[in-house]
């Protein structure tokens, strides 16, 4: 052959092998694992001979590549559904066989495959256990000494006879208001008046009907009540001219004259009703015929005391100057309402509407107002400046280390659940920690069992007890948007959670959504949106049908994304990329290895032409 066809053979077969990277030899496919795949009926194989090194850092071996390992001095194949090398020797020799060579520690970096363990050694003899001392003799026990003699008993002295009892004597007859014998007679008279044979009954007493001692309930009070009176005929009371006085310890405490009045604290009432004690005196007042008045004993007649009128309902306070008072109006007349308030001078009835309270009959109560606004509680504040248009919840109470200093707000539906809303004080509550906001669900469900205290939401304190001040936590923007000082963090504690799973074809997911820029829509839903900042994110709909746990839906259909939860998949989607170029990166250092030795190789080809 020519040396220029020489070489240009030469050259066709080092393009080949460097565009192909392994040869087959009766083969049109050779796998891409393998340097030589060869197929033959007739001749033998002679497989590369590497070193423990050399074999464990095959990239990708392909399942059933063959090596002879130099360092073992054995056959290895490598079985992907194991994915380690397996050594033919120990498969001959069996699991007791020769042990295989320690793999090598692989490169830093991306680990590589693990070494083929090698087969435990053999086990060393147990030494022989040295001789057992002989044991000394037990010492001889020593002898029990003798037991004294018992001493003996003296004789028992002869016991003295029982004298004889005498005969019982006759008891005598009874005699007078008794008959019969003795200890056992029966009453039969008093004070020589024949007592009636019937049995009595509970709180009945003996009574005298003129001819005997009969049982009966009889015209008297009985102390445990009496049943079937007549109050024409049955009384407590005088049928004379006579008052009568209630005493207790002895001193008259309640006296009703002839005239039919009743005084309490003095003997001689002015009018149906005096009390007199102290410093008040209970009497009926001349506002009204049958009307009432306490009066400040000694004052100027009825002022600050308390009324009750006809036509007025009753008050309370003063008539003659600008004072507090408490008034229910239209007593008897339509339906009345309890008025509680700041009066104008001389006048009782014309209350101030910003200084009074009103309780309407249907329940409902204003502050501030002559109107319910239809509401169970209507506060309306002060118009005037300065007036205060809030309403004030204090704790007044000293800071001692008492739990009771918490404010708390029920709004309780008794037929589902109920909801309490805590202001916690310095010294926190049963549950509730030192200054924070907290909401708190009872729920009492029907035909449920009642579970106590479930925490729905917490707004913690940054309150400093030393210095008095504390951070600022949260801003909620007039624009929508959420401010925070700190962190939006979300419960992920491993011990909450159950079914862990991998994350599998992440890059895969991600590259099915679309990122997007995009304004609300203020003109149609005016009452979610004012912000109208351009935006960027994803389409909730098109999310739910990749990755449908990162979405949620409200109680009107509305969709929303959580975006926080889609770090892991990013994560996991860099760790596939990761590995792709890993693999390249390595494929190309191999290409270049390759790529050198045909350079050298066509060097040296080159060389021996040339000569």
């Amino acid at each position: 052959m020519k040396p220029s066809l020489l070489l240009l053979t030469f050259i066709l077969l080092a393009l080949s092998l460097a565009a192909q990277n392994n040869v087959g030899i009766g083969i049109a496919n050779p796998d891409e694992s393998s340097i030589v795949e060869m197929y033959s009926t007739q001749k033998g194989l002679l497989v590369p001979r590497l070193s423990s090194t050399q074999r464990i850092a095959i990239p990708a071996p392909a399942n059933g590549l063959l090596v002879y390992d130099t360092d073992s001095a054995c056959f290895f194949f490598y079985s992907t559904s194991t994915t380690v090398w397996r050594s033919l020797c120990e498969l001959s020799v069996g699991p007791t066989g020769v042990a295989g060579a320690a793999g090598a520690t692989g490169a830093t970096g991306i680990t590589g495959p693990t070494g083929e363990t090698g087969n435990t050694g053999v086990q060393g003899a147990v030494g022989p256990t040295g001789s057992q001392g002989n044991t000394g003799p037990t010492g001889a026990q020593g002898n029990t000494g003798p037991t004294g003699a018992q001493g003996n008993t003296g004789p028992t002295g002869d016991t003295g006879a029982q004298g004889i009892t005498g005969p019982t004597g006759p008891l005598g007859a009874a005699g007078g208001d008794l008959s019969g014998i003795y200890p056992n007679p029966t009453v039969v008279g008093l004070q020589g008046n024949a007592v009636s044979p019937t049995a009595p009954v509970t709180n009945q007493l003996l009574g005298w009907n003129g001819t005997a001692w009969t049982p009966t309930d009889g015209s008297y009070w009985n102390l445990a009540g009496n049943a079937g009176t007549n109050p024409t005929t049955n009384f407590v009371g005088t049928t004379d001219a006579s008052d009568l006085a209630i005493r207790t310890n002895n001193t008259e405490a309640v006296r009703v004259t002839t005239q039919g009045n009743v005084g309490i604290g003095t003997a001689t009432p002015l009018t149906k009703l005096h009390v007199n004690g102290g410093e008040y005196v209970v009497a009926t007042g001349p506002l009204s015929a049958d009307g009432m008045v306490v009066q400040a004993n000694g004052s100027t007649p009825y002022q600050g005391g308390l009324f009750i009128t006809n036509s007025a309902g009753w008050m309370g306070g003063s008539t003659t100057s600008e004072a507090y008072k408490v008034s229910v109006v239209n007593t008897g007349v339509g339906s009345a309402t309890l008025r509680a308030g700041w009066v104008f001078a001389n006048a009782p009835n014309a209350y101030n509407e910003k200084r009074q309270m009103q309780i309407f009959s249907n329940g409902d109560m204003a502050v501030g107002t002559y109107s319910n606004y239809g509401a169970r509680l209507a506060l309306v504040g002060h118009s005037a400046p300065g007036g205060s248009n809030f309403l004030y919840l204090r704790d007044s109470m000293p800071q001692t280390g008492s739990n009771d200093r918490t404010i708390a707000i029920c709004m309780d539906n008794p037929l589902y659940s109920s909801w309490r809303m805590y202001f916690g004080g310095p010294d926190g509550f049963y549950g509730v920690l030192p200054n924070n906001w907290e909401i708190w669900e009872y729920p009492l469900q029907p035909n449920v069992p009642t579970e106590c205290c479930r925490k729905r939401f917490m707004i913690e304190s940054t309150y400093n007890m030393t210095t008095g001040g504390g951070p600022l936590n949260l801003v909620l923007q007039s624009n929508g948007n959420v401010c925070s000082y700190g962190a939006f963090v979300s419960c992920s504690d491993e011990r909450f959670k159950k079914d862990i799973k991998p994350i599998e074809s992440a890059l895969q997911k991600l590259a099915k959504l679309d990122g997007v820029t995009y304004s609300w829509n203020t003109a149609k839903f005016p009452e979610r949106f004012i912000n109208t900042n351009t935006q960027s994110g994803f389409m909730a709909q098109q999310v739910e049908q990749v990755i449908p746990e990162l979405v949620s839906t409200d109680t009107e259909g509305y969709k929303a994304i959580d975006y926080p939860k889609l770090s892991p998949y990013i994560v996991e989607a860099i760790k596939e990329q990761q590995q792709t170029i890993n693999t390249l990166s390595n494929k190309l250092s191999d290409k270049e290895n390759e790529l050198v030795q045909l350079n050298e190789r066509l060097k040296r080809l080159e060389e021996k032409l040339n000569r």
